[in-house]
């Protein structure tokens, strides 16, 4: 009876956290190191977050309830693990500030336990449940936004869940022009739209490829999310989607269209971490470019002058902002306290090029799963922006499709 209990309760649980994936509701520490020119910055604040508290609770009633499956994997894997310690190791070693590394290391190390969660447990909680609960999710959380469209402001009514206090009128919101009128570029309960959007596009591309999930509600469902997508007016995500989309019509790609795919984006990948060293040509030949993409190259530069000062070992994960002082960019913009606007850029910036090649590699093996194309639009979107790798709805919604593209292994 007891047994039965723990697997209802974990059931139960599993559907709830994947329900929540969106939230930000958090508790935020303010340590002295989490300030850079006196300004807070979320980024280097250790936090609590409600859905940390879910998943560890998942990995425990994975221990309590599959202790045996549990246990082997960190028996089958102890050499890569070990490899995976020894270069965490080595990366607090190197750290700027070791404290700021060491609660990154910590999410990464949470990330993972929750793809181990998904990978090990999606048949006991049932796969189609988890799909439900989050495509439920993702329509709920994108008719907050639309709401927030048509308000101009928050609706005030989920601050519980992460929804923030703000209207079109407060300074750093982000907004669109449409017809000389001011609008507010939706949130709904993130900390950005192109967070959201990056979101809600891995959403919809994994609603089109479950086609039997929900039958009629999944046209319903992909339309809100849509609709809630393009009023988020993230332009690299938009594109992101749209080349995405036309791939998926031709799916499942041929093995010559997949090895041409692959090699025009290793190509784009080439070429973006490439950034830093044109970017003052860049800038001279394109300088009528408006602020936020000047403040995107001159973060490039600096992530360039990390890279040539930290190459294999990096300045610390994490440690990106709080170094920018010590480094001049193009146009020496100190006050932008943001991570260079491409995961790639970042990882390399942080890790070193040895936690490049293991990042480069890992996403090559995602290409190569079932959801290549859901993997590619974050591929994609990671090259312009920096969200997949800070921010925690965009943390777990690639860690639970990690979970749930691969395939299980004996052991």
């Amino acid at each position: 009876m007891f047994t039965k209990t723990l697997f209802l309760a974990e059931k139960i649980l599993a559907i709830l956290t994947v329900f929540l994936l969106p939230t930000q509701l958090a508790l935020h520490f303010w340590p002295s190191y989490a300030f850079v020119f006196g300004i807070r910055v979320d980024y280097l604040s250790p936090s609590i977050y409600l859905t940390d508290i879910l998943v560890f609770c998942l990995v425990f009633f994975w221990f309590i309830n599959d202790r045996i499956n549990f246990i082997n994997f960190f028996k089958h894997y102890k050499l890569k693990i070990f490899l995976f310690v020894l270069f965490v190791f080595f990366n607090l070693f190197f750290s700027t500030f070791f404290w700021i590394s060491f609660w990154k290391w910590a999410k990464v190390i949470e990330m993972v336990l929750f793809s181990l969660y998904i990978y090990f447990r999606k048949d006991f909680v049932e796969q189609k449940n988890l799909l439900t609960s989050l495509f439920i999710s993702a329509g709920s959380f994108s008719l907050i936004g639309i709401s927030q469209f048509l308000l101009g402001r928050t609706t005030g009514l989920f601050y519980f869940l992460g929804e923030r206090t703000f209207n079109s009128m407060t300074p750093g919101i982000a907004l669109v022009e449409i017809y000389g009128r001011d609008f507010i570029r939706i949130y709904s309960t993130f900390s950005h739209p192109n967070s959201l959007a990056g979101f809600l596009g891995g959403i919809i591309l994994l609603l089109l490829y479950t086609k039997d999930s929900l039958r009629w509600k999944r046209i319903l469902i992909i339309l809100i999310c849509f609709i809630a997508f393009f009023l988020t007016f993230s332009l690299s995500a938009t594109m992101s989607l749209f080349v995405v989309i036309l791939l998926l019509k031709t799916n499942p790609l041929k093995k010559l269209e997949r090895k041409i795919v692959l090699t025009v984006c290793t190509l784009s990948l080439t070429l973006s971490l490439l950034l830093p060293l044109v970017s003052r040509t860049f800038y001279t030949q394109f300088n009528f470019m408006g602020k936020k993409y000047t403040e995107r190259i001159d973060l490039a530069y600096v992530s360039g002058s990390m890279i040539s000062s930290h190459f294999f070992q990096g300045v610390g994960l994490n440690n990106f902002i709080i170094n920018l002082p010590k480094h001049n960019g193009v146009f020496t913009y100190q006050w932008i306290l943001q991570p260079v606007h491409n995961s790639f850029l970042l990882i390399f910036s942080e890790t070193g090029f040895i936690g490049l090649a293991v990042y480069f590699l890992s996403f090559l093996k995602l290409l190569r799963t079932k959801y290549f194309l859901i993997f590619l639009f974050i591929l994609i979107t990671g090259m312009v922006d920096h969200y997949w790798l800070t921010l925690q709805q965009n943390l777990l919604l690639s860690s639970f499709l990690v979970g749930l593209s691969l395939k299980r292994l004996k052991m």
